[in-house]
């Protein structure tokens, strides 16, 4: 589960930053 989240999280990150 906590690996799920980190890669939710980065996912999330990297959106982020390549809008």
């Amino acid at each position: 589960f906590e690996q799920f989240c980190i890669n939710y999280t980065n996912e999330k990150l990297q959106q982020h930053f390549n809008q």
